[in-house]
Parts: structure tokens; sequence; C-alpha cells
């Protein structure tokens, strides 16, 4: 990876968020309360400038964009973190159980990184994410479910794809 290519380095921090009109009070107030992560490790999650309502699932309002067209969603109605893929809107995902469990969930994956060398990734990979998944399911069971954000997050950290080397200590987000 070229170093203009380098993904920021990970650190926890909560910001608010500006919300269109027609959110409803208790997704509005569990946004506005602590607001949300500006970013987790890697491209899974940043959160957006502004949320918005997706077009084909109005009760999403989307906070954060996962890779290059997912959303990351609170559900207005059951206040529930869900991620809706690129390729498939038609497809929701659950992430977390609310919006305090997928903060901390955020927080933990950057509070133990950096996970690994290129050179330690093939040894080290498993275990950090056998580690990872063990604390991220103390916070939320909702972490295990099938085609969920996090379970494609410790997949991608089991075969070595968050090693420090990708990573620009200069550029912190």
């Amino acid at each position: 990876m070229h170093a203009a290519e380098l993904l920021p380095w990970p650190r926890f921090v909560l910001r608010s968020v500006t919300c269109p009109a027609g959110v409803s009070a208790l997704a509005l107030q569990a946004l506005g309360m602590n607001g949300v992560p500006v970013r987790g490790v890697g491209g899974e999650y940043a959160a957006l400038p502004e949320a918005v309502f997706l077009d084909d699932h109005t009760s999403l309002l989307a906070f954060g964009q996962s890779g290059l067209d997912g959303s990351i969603c609170i559900d207005s109605d059951s206040l529930e973190i869900v991620h809706v893929p690129e390729l498939d809107r038609s497809g929701v995902n659950l992430v977390n159980s609310n919006l305090a469990a997928f903060s901390a969930c955020v927080k933990i994956v950057i509070s133990r990184f950096p996970y690994y060398s290129y050179e330690t990734a093939e040894e080290n990979g498993d275990e950090v994410a056998s580690f990872l998944r063990g604390k991220l399911l103390e916070i939320d069971d909702f972490v295990g479910v099938h085609n969920g954000l996090w379970g494609t997050f410790l997949d991608d950290v089991a075969m070595g794809n968050y090693a420090i080397e990708e990573f620009d200590r200069m550029v912190v987000e």
C-alpha cells in the first residue's frame, strides 16, 4: 500500500450528528445523548457529515457509511443499529441492539488496536479476532448475528487485513 493510500490511525471520538426533519423523538434522543463515533478501524464505518433517511427504507436513518456505498443506520422505530449493504439495498443486517452498544463496540476495537504487523498477521489474526469477538459479545449479543457488520470485520481481522502498516500514525481522524 502506498503512503497516500494509508488509512487514518484510529482513535475513539464521539461527535454530534445533525438530523433531518421527521426523526422520531426517541431516535433523536439516542443520537443526541452522546453522539456517534467518528470512525471505526479501517473502512468498515465512518460517520456521515449529517444523518439522512434512506429512500428505500423510510424508518432507517443513516448516520454512517460502511465501505464505499453501504450505510450504518438507526432504525427510528426499534432504535436498533443496522447495516444496509452497498450492493443490495433491500437487505438489512443487524449490527447492535442500540447506539450505546454500537459505540461501545467501536470503542473496544479501537482500544485494542494495533492488532498485528504484516509479519505476525498470519500467526496472530485468528487469536486477535477471537479475543475481539469475545469482548464484543460481552457488550451485545447482536454482534454474533449472521451477515452482521461485526462478523465481517472480525473475519477481516482474522485474515490479516488490519496490519499496523496499513495505517498512518500521523493522520488521525
